[in-house]
């Protein structure tokens, strides 16, 4: 749970809102989250991790930068 004011809230809402903006981005996101269910049926640590990458180039095109 996030308090409203928090960066990882916001940037949750910002990824959101891309997705919903950007039917291609949508789909890469949906076909690397495939691809890491495929790969890490056991892990949800290792499942994110390799859906890392997707997400942080995402969140680069909405804007964010993580300096």
């Amino acid at each position: 749970m996030f308090g409203p004011d928090c960066d990882e809230h916001l940037r949750h809402l910002v990824f959101r809102d891309w997705l919903r903006s950007h039917s291609d981005d949508r789909a890469a996101y949906q076909a690397a989250k495939r691809r890491a269910a495929a790969d890490q049926p056991w892990s949800v640590s290792a499942y994110n991790a390799q859906k890392a990458t997707a997400i942080l180039a995402i969140l680069r095109k909405a804007g964010l930068r993580g300096d």
